[in-house]
């Protein structure tokens, strides 16, 4: 009975020793700070009623009358009466048209490419092109910037992706002023 006892009462004094523990502290998660924007820029075309933004430092080069700007010389932004899917004569090749929403907008989202007539180099593009007030608006990116070399023997393939997320980054930011 005596060997019960003193066998309970080690039990007792190691359990007690156990519930004495302190219970680990959790891991501490250390998360990466979040990513930040770029700085934006706002660029104002009064002649047709409409802003955008775009990545502070990249190139923004306007015609006189203002009708087509571009931006980092790889998008295209051009204001125009004419309606691009019913060109005619050496115009761009349109592979696909759907329709689209831009924000509260709608429009059409145009892709294909432009050949080598005209002194261009052969590319892939894709475009949207928005109505408003009795005119189009398009926005379009091209698979190479304007001043790459010309070489008419290059084949048209992907737009590369950070000038595709611009193109995403300025066609959400266009608002209409009037």
């Amino acid at each position: 009975m005596k060997t019960i006892t003193v066998l309970l009462l080690l039990l007792l004094v190691c359990a007690s020793c156990n519930l004495a523990q302190t219970p680990a502290a959790p891991p501490t998660v250390t998360l990466p700070p979040a990513p930040t924007s770029p700085p934006l820029d706002t660029y104002t075309n009064n002649a047709f009623s409409y802003t955008l933004q775009y990545p502070t430092g990249l190139s923004l080069e306007a015609n006189d009358d203002e009708s087509f700007v571009w931006l980092d010389r790889q998008i295209y932004i051009s204001v125009s009466p004419i309606n691009p899917e019913e060109m005619q004569g050496d115009g761009p090749v349109i592979e696909s048209a759907e329709d689209t929403s831009i924000g509260e907008y709608s429009g059409r989202h145009l892709t294909g490419f432009i050949g080598s007539i005209g002194g261009n180099t052969p590319q892939s593009y894709e475009s949207v092109a928005i109505p408003h007030n009795g005119l189009y608006y398009l926005i379009t990116v091209y698979e190479l910037k304007n001043d790459a070399p010309l070489d008419d023997t290059h084949q048209p393939g992907d737009i590369p992706t950070q000038a595709q997320m611009l193109f995403e980054q300025v066609l959400g930011s266009l608002r209409f002023t009037g």
